[in-house]
C-alpha cells in the first residue's frame, strides 16, 4: 500500500447496503511504516524529474545578474494547499460486455478516446472492441479527463461476473481514488528599475508526486511568458515522492497556482515601487514571448 485510500479489492452485490456489510467483512493486516509527507521537512529531499509535458527548466538571459543589480529585489516563498475538483457527479462507470467481446463503457468521462486506449493497452484488447460513451457530464474539470482505477475495476467485474456492473464512487473516495491538484511551495524572486521595469525573474517551484510517479505541477510555466525581464529569467520545477494518489490537472492546470505566486510577487513590486498594480503590468507587457522570441499571435493585455 502506498497511500490511505488506496483501493485493496472489488465488492459487488446486488444492492448498495449488500456492497458496504461485505466490505466490513473484510480484514486487512498492515506492516506501519512511517509515511512520506509534503511539507518543509522533505522538500530537501525534492529532485529534478523527467520531463513530463513541457521542459522542466528554462533559462533566458542572466536573470540572476537582473536580481542582483536591480533598484528593488522581492524574494519570498508562496505556498498553494491540495485542491480537489468535487464535480456534482461523482465518477461512474458502467461496464457491460457482447457475447463477440465487444466492451461497452458508460462512463463519466472528459477524454473518450484515451479512455478507451489505455483500456485497450491494460486489459489487452483491440481498440476496436471497445466502446466508451459519455452521453452527458455533471462537471469534470479536468478530473475526469484521466482513467482511474474504478474503471478497469468495473470492466474486470464485468467480464468475471458476465453481466453488467455499475462503479460509482462515494464522495469520500473522490478525495482519494482520482486525481487532484497538488499543493506546491514556490520561491520567486524578482528584479526591478526604480521605474518599475522587471530586469530579472526566477521561479522555483516543488509540489509531490506519488512515490511510483514523476507528475509534475508546472506552477513555473507562468514567468516564462507572461512578462518581460531585461536581463534574464529562470525557471525550475522539483518533485518530492511522498505517499499519496496520483494528482491531476484541474482547471487551471499549472497557471491558476503559478500565476498566485508571480502575481503575488509582483503586487509587492508595485507596493516597492509605488506604482499602481496595473500600471506596473502595462510597463511591463510585451509584444515577444521571451521563452521563444517569436511574436505573439494575439495580446490581449492592453
Amino acid at each position: 500500500m502506498h497511500y490511505a485510500g488506496q483501493p485493496l479489492a472489488l465488492i459487488v452485490a446486488h444492492t448498495l447496503d449488500q456492497a458496504i456489510y461485505a466490505g466490513r467483512l473484510i480484514n486487512v493486516n498492515y506492516e506501519v511504516y512511517p509515511a512520506i509527507v509534503f511539507g518543509p521537512d522533505t522538500i530537501k529531499d525534492a529532485v529534478q524529474p523527467p520531463q513530463f509535458l513541457w521542459p522542466v527548466a528554462s533559462s533566458v538571459g542572466d536573470s540572476e545578474k537582473g536580481i542582483a543589480t536591480a533598484d528593488v529585489k522581492i524574494e519570498q516563498t508562496y505556498t498553494t494547499a491540495d485542491r480537489h475538483h468535487n464535480p456534482m457527479e461523482p465518477h461512474t462507470t458502467i461496464a457491460v460486455w457482447d457475447r463477440d467481446g465487444t466492451l461497452t463503457l458508460y462512463d463519466t468521462t472528459q477524454h473518450i478516446f484515451g479512455t478507451r486506449e489505455l483500456v485497450s493497452m491494460v486489459l489487452g484488447i483491440p481498440q476496436e472492441k471497445i466502446n466508451v460513451i459519455a452521453q452527458f457530464l455533471g462537471g469534470g474539470f479536468g478530473c475526469k479527463a484521466y482513467v482511474w482505477p474504478h474503471t478497469l475495476f468495473a470492466a474486470l467485474a464485468a467480464k468475471v461476473l458476465d453481466r453488467p456492473v455499475c462503479v460509482q464512487l462515494t464522495r469520500a473516495q473522490m478525495y482519494s481514488m482520482v486525481g487532484h491538484q497538488p499543493a506546491t511551495i514556490q520561491t520567486l524572486a524578482l528584479g526591478a528599475t526604480k521605474h518599475g521595469k522587471l530586469t530579472g525573474i526566477r521561479h522555483d517551484s516543488i509540489s509531490p508526486t506519488p512515490i511510483f510517479d514523476n507528475y509534475i505541477e508546472y506552477a513555473a510555466l507562468c514567468p516564462r511568458s507572461l512578462w518581460a525581464a531585461s536581463e534574464g529569467i529562470w525557471t525550475n520545477h522539483k518533485i518530492v515522492h511522498v505517499n499519496r494518489n496520483t494528482p491531476t490537472a484541474l482547471r487551471a492546470p499549472h497557471e491558476a497556482v503559478g500565476h498566485f505566486a508571480l502575481e503575488s510577487a509582483m503586487d509587492e513590486v508595485a507596493y516597492a515601487t509605488g506604482i499602481d498594480p496595473v500600471e506596473l503590468r502595462l510597463l511591463n507587457d510585451t509584444d515577444i514571448d521571451p521563452d521563444t522570441g517569436r511574436p505573439f499571435s494575439t495580446r490581449a493585455m492592453r
